[in-house]
């Protein structure tokens, strides 16, 4: 029984990491889920939403981003939540598609 129960416990904890995993850990970035980077401009709890000055990055002067209950936000590398992001801080988002909710918000 123990020369069974053996690698039946190393296949589970071989696999155990990614099903532990969030969805949006497994988020590839590429032209799907693009990465926008900038300075925080506003952040709104009411309405759930930041507003990114992305002129570094691109043509456009700011973005608006939707921060939905599943985004991932961290600061400096902590777990951390919308009334945790500051005006002013730099951020890297990620997100979904094509449109401007968020996956994933990293704030420096």
């Amino acid at each position: 029984m123990k020369t069974r129960l053996i690698p039946v416990l190393l296949f589970l904890l071989y696999v155990s990491p990614p099903l532990r995993m969030g969805a949006e850990d497994n988020v590839t970035v590429n032209k799907e889920n693009p990465v926008i980077t900038g300075i925080i401009k506003q952040v709104s709890t009411s309405v759930h939403m930041v507003i990114i000055d992305t002129s570094q990055q691109d043509n456009e002067q700011e973005k608006t981003i939707s921060v939905e209950p599943e985004t991932k936000i961290t600061i400096q590398g902590r777990a951390g939540t919308l009334d945790d992001l500051k005006k002013g801080q730099g951020v890297k988002v990620i997100c979904r598609g094509d449109s401007s909710k968020a996956i994933s918000i990293e704030a420096h």
